[in-house]
């Protein structure tokens, strides 16, 4: 008889790794992994029996590793020259720890920053972040900036004396800056959208007609109202990533690093951020960028200097939702969808990205004819 079990092919031992793995989808077939599992191994450091377990371990053929599972109570014994492992399933409790865990963007919620605040949602955040940026902030810069030398505000109103052409810009640069974070993280966890990405498929989508099953506008409502935490504001990037996955459900680019939805995306993410911080700052404060006085003529380089940024990136934004619709159509992503949903949930939503970036456009313009950005933000 050989000593070792070098390769299933081996005519001394061919027999013997027959029954073996008789033996081991017998107990598979009689337990139906309700009770025990038994693990088999060789006693070599050869890979000839690699099995994956309920708990989502896999063991290989260096059977001290299996030790160390946080799940599994491990008693060895041998014979015919076979290390079997034989172990207890998770309870039930720890089964339904692990499914929250694959569920959870933070596993072990138990701390109070992890804990869901009551009616914040995706959808109330962001009705929060623009009413705070959009309509707090410039209340409070009114409040405690513009004032006059009795310490009486300089308006009469509670707001700015802003146009609403400035309010319109920087009410799409709040919501901008709040989306180019998810744009980023869509850079970031790409390899997270595509995973849920597959599971959404097979949830909603006939794999062999590609006819959804249910109706798809369900999953974006049910990201909408997903519940968030403290933690999730701050440090939430799979949470906030899954808008990608969800979304990818009428447009699977988003799940394709090599397309063009994806790279544009990300781009914008990362590159109009300060450029929106910067027209709002312009918006609340003109006077910084009005020409300053010299002795020969005025410098009118900070207001220039403004209109060009502001040129350049709101024309990068629109441009890309140009090309990015015409990519949508040429490659007919629309096809075995609603059409209230592809409306919705593609062109209201992108639209956004079209209409606005061309008042900014128009803004931009005016900024490098008049120079004066008070007329142009101000009344």
């Amino acid at each position: 008889m050989c000593e070792r079990w070098p390769h299933p092919s081996h005519p001394c031992q061919h027999s013997k790794r027959e029954n073996l793995i008789r033996i081991i989808r017998l107990i598979f077939r009689k337990y139906s992994f309700s009770k025990k599992i038994i693990y088999a191994f060789s006693q070599t450091r050869s890979t000839d029996v690699v099995l994956t377990c309920s708990s989502n371990d896999t063991f290989e053929s260096d059977y001290s590793s299996a030790l160390f599972s946080p799940f599994l109570s491990i008693s060895i014994f041998t014979e015919i020259g076979v290390i079997y492992y034989e172990a207890d399933i998770m309870s039930d409790k720890i089964k339904q720890r692990a499914e929250k865990n694959a569920v959870s963007a933070y596993p072990n919620d138990t701390t109070w920053t992890e804990k869901p605040i009551p009616g914040l949602t995706i959808s109330t955040s962001f009705a929060i972040w623009l009413l705070i940026t959009t309509v707090g902030v410039p209340a409070i810069i009114q409040k405690f900036y513009y004032v006059d030398g009795d310490g009486e505000n300089s308006f009469s109103s509670y707001l700015p004396p802003i146009r609403p052409l400035g309010w319109s810009i920087m009410f799409f640069n709040n919501l901008n800056v709040l989306i180019a974070f998810c744009e980023i993280a869509l850079g970031n966890h790409i390899s997270f959208i595509q995973s849920e990405y597959r599971n959404l498929l097979k949830e909603y989508r006939d794999e062999k007609t590609g006819k959804p099953k249910k109706a798809e506008y369900l999953e974006g409502f049910a990201y909408l109202n997903t519940a968030l935490s403290l933690r999730d504001i701050y440090n939430g990037g799979k949470k906030w990533s899954k808008m990608w996955s969800t979304y990818s459900l009428w447009d699977p680019s988003y799940s394709n690093p090599e397309s063009f939805g994806f790279f544009i995306d990300v781009g914008n993410g990362w590159s109009t951020i300060l450029p929106c911080w910067l027209w709002n700052f312009a918006i609340l404060f003109p006077h910084y960028f009005v020409a300053t006085k010299n002795d020969a003529s005025d410098d009118y380089s900070a207001v220039v200097l403004l209109g060009f940024i502001g040129a350049c990136s709101y024309w990068q934004v629109l441009y890309g939702t140009i090309i990015y619709f015409l990519s949508f159509l040429w490659n007919k992503r629309y096809e075995n969808k609603p059409l209230a949903e592809v409306l919705g949930f593609v062109g209201f939503a992108n639209g956004i990205w079209f209409f606005f970036p061309i008042v900014c456009l128009w803004a931009s313009y005016k900024l490098l004819l008049d120079r004066d950005p008070q007329s142009v933000f101000w009344f």
